[in-house]
């Protein structure tokens, strides 16, 4: 049985040092939860002061069934007509720049031998079909860090 209770923070002025912030309706409910992720989210404008989108954060507070304190980012995009979605695309190069796979140097990204700003490299995926290889680069990866493990273990 998975149980959700949704509860919003409040920062308490009391406090001077640690985390300020604290939820309503005491610290019973803190003891009791098996696991508590904070959400917070950082608006996106273009140059013309328009919302283009929000990246969200989520960060495990506390986890009695795995490991705590993991973190978790993803962006969501607004299309023109009020209607969004989430950018498998830009988190898909981000993970293949974290995982070194694709350099970045400063603010580009090389891709084939060409440096491109990071939106402007999805940009260029969307318009020349390139959405097979970033999977196969991801792939590739996968696989080469599985075997990997493998030998680590033997």
């Amino acid at each position: 049985m998975c149980i959700v209770f949704l509860n919003q923070t409040r920062t308490n002025p009391q406090i001077m040092m640690g985390d300020s912030t604290t939820t309503p309706g005491g610290d019973a409910k803190n003891f009791y939860y098996s696991i508590r992720v904070a959400l917070t989210r950082k608006m996106e404008k273009d140059k013309e002061k328009n919302v283009t989108g929000q990246t969200i954060k989520a960060k495990v507070i506390k986890n009695k069934v795995s490991a705590p304190f993991k973190e978790a980012t993803w962006r969501f995009n607004f299309r023109e007509d009020g209607t969004g979605y989430l950018d498998v695309l830009g988190a898909s190069v981000d993970y293949l720049i974290e995982k070194n796979v694709l350099k970045q140097r400063g603010a580009y990204v090389e891709l084939n031998g060409k440096k491109y700003f990071r939106s402007k490299l999805v940009e260029v995926i969307i318009e020349n079909k390139m959405e097979k290889v970033i999977i196969d680069m991801i792939n590739e990866k996968t696989i080469a860090e599985a075997a990997q493990t493998e030998v680590a273990e033997d």
